[in-house]
């Protein structure tokens, strides 16, 4: 089954999503696809991959062109991880990320706290 007949045959059943249906293919049926939750739009907002504002189906067509061919569940997963752990809604820990350097938000977060 392609990932088109799988994702239309997966949104079609009751209760089932767009972020369910790519995380069902990806874990389970194996497909190189990358779903976006909360977590990893947040993410990839503050990184300054994905504009903020974005609706959840405009970052969910545009955050999976930034990713590798064949990394798509290991990046999903330590992106979701990572938004779950320290890049977290309210406070996020700026101070322990390893990606601060790399991150808008970051630098503005350390650039204040650093001068505050």
């Amino acid at each position: 089954m392609t990932a088109t007949e799988a994702y239309r045959y997966l949104t079609h059943l009751p209760g089932v999503g767009p972020k369910s249906a790519f995380c069902v293919m990806m874990c389970s049926l194996d497909h190189d696809v990358f779903p976006v939750d909360v977590n990893v739009q947040r993410v990839l907002e503050r990184l300054g991959t994905l504009r903020k504002g974005l609706k959840h189906y405009q970052a969910q067509k545009i955050a999976p062109k930034f990713v590798p061919s064949g990394r798509s569940k290991e990046l999903h997963v330590g992106l979701v991880e990572h938004g779950r752990r320290v890049c977290v809604p309210r406070r996020p820990k700026c101070h322990t990320c390893i990606l601060v350097d790399l991150c808008r938000h970051g630098r503005i977060v350390e650039k204040k706290h650093r001068t505050g």
